[in-house]
């Protein structure tokens, strides 16, 4: 799995790569351009690349997702974006957060990542419950092995 961001969304994806990692998910992430179009170059069919942005508009991250899609990765974008900008159109699943148009700085987009850390939260949360469930059918089949070979 690879996690894709730039600038202020690279702390979101930080987070979300480190908990995936504790749950014991191969997780890469990077935020450099030219190592992410080399990353996405080595995906396949059984990479999932997940690229977090605001704008949805990133050149870096939109090329990254079109080569990882080329080579049959799954695309995962989360992003504050109207689904017909070009991040949105390349993921195979979009996860939209809200963002408002007012800005108080117009030079640079220090918008708050809040709708990106909520949908990271819930996306981890999903996966911990489902890690725990898994966790409880294996410890059930194994209880349920164990009494028949003591029956026996």
């Amino acid at each position: 799995m690879f996690v894709f961001s730039k600038g202020l969304s690279n702390q979101v994806a930080s987070e979300m790569t480190l908990k995936l990692q504790v749950l014991g998910k191969c997780v890469i992430l990077n935020t450099d351009s030219n190592i992410m179009q080399e990353l996405s170059g080595h995906s396949d069919s059984t990479s999932v690349v997940i690229l977090f942005s605001m704008s949805g508009s990133t050149p870096e991250l939109i090329s990254a997702a079109e080569r990882a899609s080329m080579m049959g990765a799954r695309i995962i974008s989360i992003t504050c974006a109207p689904p017909e900008l070009p991040l949105n159109k390349i993921a195979h699943i979009k996860i939209q957060g809200y963002s408002h148009r007012n800005r108080s700085f117009t030079r640079v987009d220090v918008t708050s990542r809040l709708p990106l850390y909520v949908i990271s939260r819930i996306l981890i949360d999903y996966l911990i419950i489902q890690h725990q469930q898994e966790e409880a059918r294996k410890m059930a089949r194994e209880q349920a092995k164990s009494n028949r070979n003591y029956h026996v």
